[in-house]
């Protein structure tokens, strides 16, 4: 009997799963609202709750509808300022726990008790506190992923009524509707018919949505710009980023040979998987691998997109773990082995120097905060449970245990070090935003990239703002003359990242393209330049923002003689 097949008969008591998801609840209410500015993406999601509320067609249908639909109706619960802000912190909160509870009772299908273990990962991932956070429409795909597996593995039709849900939420969701055909058509072919009607009704939904989009815009695929910046085949890109968080070797050369061999693992516990528990298994690695490919093709990849497969993986970790365990030929050797080896002596020096691990890290990464604490006293406690310490001491548990506490302690330091990122990002268009409520005079317009996160924050008409992509200028003469045409009086030049490899990143391509970086370089020193009258330096946190005033070709300025009254 392979090990795997031991964990799957063993039966698990839920006690720990509650306390858990008790856990998570607490750790995401604290951190919930802790941004200066939303994620940029939810003011699009703004827009189309309140047009889904006002019970019209938005404007702009790229993006598949479910999230801001969600948002329209938990927003009518809330009769707060802000209502689509805090509709979408519920909506995200509530998924994340969902999923919690899926993942956990999916992963009880192969490993049994350690199931649990899989949870608390999900649980302490800083990705998925970060997203519980940001008002973005991951955390809502999850809980439809996790759910369609968890109905699958039950052998119920409604995998593909949450499919159907989860493609009208993003777009990759639909992967799930072939996933599930397929595994129904090579295991019960007398249900073919079957399975090929529901397969077409949950692709009813995100097909029509497309149909709309198309002759809105003219294109089948809205995101068509995007994969044309570089279709390069990236996988490795992809697993980095899904497998990075599990590595806690301290130098870079290090982690990237500890991705590798996670990669290798997670290969190996998918085949493990394939042949162990075929039935089972057949949908969930045909999804993971089309997802792995679909974002592939994507120019750049972006954490947040790992996050409906990171459970999958860490799943095919484990079980790649339970089949090298299997190759064991004599459990008992080994184990008579290691009892010798754990005398006294070794058994002080491994807990020791574990400690001494912990604690340089804990002096590195600053004081541990609760959350490392909480999840780490429930591995501890959830541990003790399982295991029988108090008959005897074994080293190889002491040392699992500790690790598990230092791998809570660092997790928490990724997750606050994600959030800070998070609490200050585009912090810079609310602080223009507010500069320009004060300074703004009749007939004044500002330049600046994206200006509804802006513009949400000095509550102006949207004619009052120009974003770099309406203009069609390629050198700085045609740019002046065009800000003089658009009547142009102010320009704001906003933090911006600048990734190593520009020439492979697909998204800093688009913007260095459609957001006019290429004009704008001489501009990020802060200096008055040309044309272009630096007036003040916006900052919070570590973005920044450069306020300049225009001066045109045609010397005309719609309030004269400008005076600053800002008082950042």
């Amino acid at each position: 009997m392979t090990l795997l097949n031991h964990l799957s008969n063993d039966k698990q008591k839920q006690n720990y799963l509650f306390i858990l998801v008790a856990a998570a609840l607490l750790y995401g209410i604290v951190h919930m609202g802790g941004f200066f500015v939303p994620e940029s993406d939810f003011f699009d999601f703004r827009d189309k709750a309140i047009a889904f509320r006002n019970l019209e067609l938005p404007e702009n249908i790229k993006r598949m509808p479910l999230y801001s639909i969600c948002i329209a109706l938990v927003s009518l619960l809330l009769p707060v300022a802000e209502r689509e802000l805090y509709a979408a912190g519920v909506i995200n909160l509530a998924a994340c726990l969902f999923s919690l509870f899926f993942i956990f009772q999916i992963s009880r299908n192969y490993f049994g008790k350690f199931a649990f273990f899989i949870a608390w990962l999900f649980a302490i991932n800083p990705l998925t506190n970060m997203l519980v956070t940001a008002p973005k429409s991951e955390m809502l795909t999850l809980v439809f992923v996790t759910g369609a597996f968890y109905f699958h593995l039950k052998k119920s039709h409604l995998c593909y009524f949450f499919a159907a849900l989860a493609s009208l939420t993003r777009y990759e969701g639909a992967l799930l509707i072939p996933a599930f055909f397929l595994h129904d058509l090579f295991e019960y072919r007398k249900l073919r018919l079957k399975s090929l009607f529901y397969s077409l009704f949950a692709a009813s939904g995100v097909g029509f949505w497309i149909y709309l989009n198309s002759q809105s815009t003219g294109s089948i695929n809205p995101y068509g710009f995007y994969f044309k910046t570089n279709m390069t085949f990236i996988p490795h890109k992809f697993l980095s980023v899904l497998f990075g968080n599990l590595a806690i070797l301290p130098y870079a050369s290090l982690t990237k040979y500890a991705v590798i061999c996670l990669s290798v693992l997670s290969f190996v516990g998918c085949g493990y998987l394939w042949f162990q528990f075929k039935n089972r298994s057949i949908a969930i690695i045909l999804f993971y691998f089309a997802y792995i490919i679909f974002h592939s093709l994507y120019p750049s990849v972006i954490p947040e997109y790992t996050l409906n497969v990171q459970w999958i993986g860490h799943i095919f970790i484990f079980a790649g773990a339970a089949f090298i365990s299997s190759l064991v030929p004599d459990k008992n050797v080994i184990s008579t082995f290691l009892s010798k080896l754990s005398i006294r002596s070794v058994r002080i020096l491994a807990i020791s120097s574990t400690w001494l691990i912990i604690l340089l890290y804990v002096i590195k990464q600053g004081v541990a905060s609760y959350g490392g604490i909480l999840f780490g006293s429930i591995a501890v406690a959830y541990f003790m449970h399982i295991w029988d310490f108090h008959i005897k001491l074994d080293t190889i548990k002491v040392l699992i245990v500790l690790i598990a506490v230092l791998f809570a302690i660092r997790q928490d330091a990724l997750t606050r070090k994600k959030l800070f990122h998070l609490k200050y990002a585009k912090a810079e268009y609310r602080l223009v935003g507010e500069w320009y409520k004060d300074n703004y005079r009749p007939g004044d317009r500002m330049v600046i990239n994206q200006p509804t996160i802006a513009n949400y924050y000095s509550n102006l008409k949207k004619s009052d703002y120009i974003a770099f992509s309406e203009f069609k200028s390629t050198n700085m003469d045609d740019f002046i003359q065009e800000l003089g045409e658009k009547k142009a009086s102010f320009m704001a030049v906003v933090y911006h990242d600048n990734p190593q490899d520009k020439e492979s990143d697909g998204i800093y391509q688009w913007r260095y393209k459609y957001q006019k970086l290429y004009l704008l370089e001489q501009l990020f020193d802060g200096q008055s330049y040309g044309h272009f009258e630096l007036l003040e330096k916006l900052t919070a946190g570590h973005r920044w923002a450069y306020i300049y005033r225009i001066q045109r070709h045609d010397n005309y300025f719609t309030n004269g003689e400008y005076k600053s009254e800002s008082a950042h």
